[in-house]
């Protein structure tokens, strides 16, 4: 048996043991992993599409920023999926929770009420004069 911390990503493994404390063992069976069940390793974001918002960028501040701007958008979609499942299974974390919905209301504020200011005239760079 090895741990899935060393699977191949893309490779379906079979869960044979689930290891650690009973609260460790009650999350992993509530996210799926259950013994004799099926899982695939992925991971994101690759260093092809890294690579690709470099070159597409050409500026290593807009690189970083795209890609923690990518990980911290799933992360707190992340947040809101488990917070609001867990609310409706019984399993309450206010804290958690609050967050969440600030999140929530923080995304519908951005996606709608938000006014984007737009430019009224084009400005060309002096280099390219």
């Amino acid at each position: 048996m090895m741990p899935l911390s060393y699977a191949e990503h893309g490779q379906p493994q079979i869960i044979r043991k689930i290891g650690g404390s009973p609260e460790v063992k009650k999350h992993l069976e509530d996210l799926g992993f259950n013994v004799g069940s099926e899982v695939c390793i992925v991971s994101a974001p690759c260093f092809a599409a890294i690579g690709a918002i470099k070159r597409e960028m050409n500026n290593p501040k807009w690189t970083a920023f795209a890609i923690l701007y990518q990980c911290g958008f799933a992360y707190a979609v992340s947040l809101m999926i488990n917070q609001f499942g867990n609310a409706f299974t019984g399993n309450l974390n206010i804290i958690g929770l609050i967050f969440a919905i600030a999140v929530l209301c923080l995304m519908i504020y951005m996606l709608f009420f938000k006014k984007n200011k737009e430019a009224n005239k084009l400005t060309v760079a002096k280099a390219l004069k």
